[in-house]
C-alpha cells in the first residue's frame, strides 16, 4: 500500500494517477568505483548525480528529487509526523534495557571521552553551573 506523507506527495499522486506502469527506471551512467577508495568513490558519485540533477534543471525536465543538492540533506525537513514517530521510537528502544546496556556498554577512548566532557563544558547549562561552583 502507497503511505502519503507532505513529503512525498507529488511522486506519490503521479504513482496514484498515473500507475506504477508509467514510470521506468534506467541507468543512465555507469561508473566504475572498483579501483577506488571510499571517500573518492563518493565524491565521484555525488558529483554525478549533482551534473545529472542541473542538466535536468536546464532542461526543465520533470524531477521528483525532493532535495536540491547530491549528497547533502541541507533543506530537508521532517514532517511533524515524521518527527513524532522516530521520537516514539526512540523512547521505546531506550526503554529496552538490553538496548540501553549496549549503547552504555560500547567503550570509548581516552581522546573521546575528553572531546565529550570538552563539549559538554561549552553547553550552557554545564557553563552556568560551573560559574556558580
Amino acid at each position: 500500500m502507497l503511505h502519503v506523507n507532505s513529503q512525498h506527495i507529488d511522486i506519490c499522486n503521479a504513482l496514484l494517477v498515473h500507475g506504477h506502469s508509467a514510470f521506468t527506471l534506467s541507468i543512465i551512467e555507469y561508473i566504475d568505483i572498483s579501483n577506488l577508495d571510499k571517500e573518492k568513490a563518493r565524491e565521484l558519485i555525488i558529483s554525478r548525480e549533482q551534473h545529472y540533477f542541473n542538466e535536468s534543471r536546464k532542461r526543465q525536465l520533470l524531477m521528483y528529487n525532493i532535495l536540491e543538492t547530491a549528497g547533502s540533506l541541507l533543506g530537508y525537513k521532517h514532517s511533524e509526523e515524521s518527527i513524532e514517530l522516530i521520537s516514539a521510537k526512540t523512547r521505546k528502544a531506550m526503554s529496552d534495557p538490553e538496548i540501553r546496556a549496549k549503547i552504555k556498554g560500547i567503550p570509548k577512548s581516552e581522546e573521546h571521552r575528553e572531546k565529550i566532557s570538552e563539549a559538554k563544558k561549552n553547553m550552557p547549562h554545564n557553563a552556568d553551573r560551573q560559574k556558580l561552583a
